[in-house]
């Protein structure tokens, strides 16, 4: 199975002593079905009251960097999104 990069961004509820949520950043490495068994798991947190994942990458060192192609960062046509 392919495994990928992500930021899980997690909201917990406000909390008695501050009286804030709090939004804390979860980086994994992980295939789709155990991806899966974390949002499961955070989901059925009752302190969990948001969860939002974004699929991330990993750029080289910028002193190693020289052209490169979306099939060397292993990036999909359809991982690309257009920005206007």
């Amino acid at each position: 199975m392919t495994v990928y990069s992500y930021m899980v961004s997690v909201r917990l509820q406000e909390n008695s002593w501050s009286g804030n949520a709090v939004t804390q950043d979860l980086y994994t490495s992980a295939n789709m079905p155990d991806l899966g068994v974390l949002l499961r798991m955070l989901d059925a947190s009752p302190t969990v009251t948001g969860i939002n994942v974004y699929r991330t990458i990993t750029v080289p060192d910028l002193t190693k960097l020289q052209k490169m192609t979306r099939a060397d960062l292993n990036i999909q046509e359809k991982d690309l999104v257009k920005v206007t």
